[in-house]
C-alpha cells in the first residue's frame, strides 16, 4: 500500500522544531550530562543552582565559539572553551552560593566541572560552525532540554524522597523513599525516564500510521463502493 504518510510527516517536522527539548534531547536522548542529572537532581534547589549555573557559562560559551571560530584554531577549541567557560563559573558561583546555605557540602565540585561537562564539548564543534545568532538558539534549546530533566527528576526525587519542595514540607506522615536522596536512585530513575521518551516517541509513530492506513483503507472501499453504483 503506497502511503503519503501526511500524518507522520507534520509530526516529525514539528518534534524537530524542539530540537534539543523534547527531540534528542541532550540528558534523555543523547546521554550528555549525565553525572549532573544522577547526583545533581535529589532536590529542586541543587538542580535550579546547576541549571542556572549551566545557563550563565554553557551560552556564552557557545557564542563564543562561534564567534572566534576562524581565530582558534581546531586543534584548540576543547583546550580555549572549556577554559572560557572556567573563568565564567568563578562569578557565576559566587552569584548562587546565596541560594544554598551548604554549597559546598550538597555540590561539592560539581559547579565546577559544568566547565568540562560532556554536553558543552559535544556542543563546541557544531557551534563553531554557525552564527552567533544561531549558536545561542542551539545551546539555549539543549539548556531547556537539560534543564527540563533535571527539574522533573529534582522533583520527584525530593517530593518522595523527602517529603519536601525547596526544603518546605509538603507531605504529611512519616511514608518517605529515603533512597531517591542516593545517586542510584538517580540513575535508575532517569533510565525509566530514557526508556518512557523513547517508547512514547515510537507509539505515537505507529498510531499515525494506523490512523494513515486505515483512512487509505477506508478511502479505497468507497472508491470501490461508488465505481460498482
Amino acid at each position: 500500500m503506497n502511503l503519503n504518510l501526511h500524518l507522520v510527516r507534520p509530526y516529525a517536522k514539528a518534534r524537530k522544531k524542539f530540537k534539543g527539548i523534547f527531540y534528542k534531547n541532550p540528558v534523555v536522548g543523547l546521554g550528555l550530562a549525565l553525572p549532573f542529572a544522577v547526583v545533581c537532581s535529589n532536590t529542586l534547589q541543587n538542580a535550579a543552582i546547576i541549571c542556572i549555573a549551566m545557563l550563565l557559562s554553557f551560552v556564552p560559551t557557545m557564542m563564543l565559539a562561534s564567534a572566534l571560530n576562524k581565530k582558534i584554531p581546531a586543534a584548540l577549541h576543547f583546550i580555549a572553551y572549556p577554559s572560557a567557560a572556567a573563568i565564567l563559573l568563578i562569578p557565576i558561583t559566587l552569584l548562587v552560593t546565596p541560594l544554598s546555605a551548604n554549597l559546598g557540602d550538597n555540590l561539592g565540585f560539581y559547579l565546577q566541572i559544568l566547565a568540562v561537562n560532556s554536553l558543552l564539548i559535544y556542543s563546541v564543534r557544531p557551534c563553531a560552525k554557525m552564527t552567533p545568532q544561531k549558536a545561542a538558539k542551539y545551546a539555549l534549546m539543549n539548556w531547556l532540554g537539560f534543564s527540563l530533566v533535571m527539574l522533573c527528576l529534582a522533583f520527584i526525587r525530593e517530593l518522595l524522597g523527602s517529603g519536601t519542595l525547596w526544603g518546605v514540607p509538603v507531605l504529611a506522615g512519616s511514608f518517605k523513599l529515603s533512597g531517591l536522596a542516593f545517586p542510584f536512585a538517580g540513575f535508575i530513575m532517569l533510565g525509566f525516564m530514557m526508556a518512557f521518551i523513547r517508547t512514547l516517541n515510537r507509539q505515537m509513530y505507529r498510531l499515525l500510521i494506523h490512523i494513515e492506513i486505515n483512512r487509505k483503507e477506508e478511502k479505497r472501499v468507497l472508491d470501490a463502493a461508488r465505481s460498482l453504483q
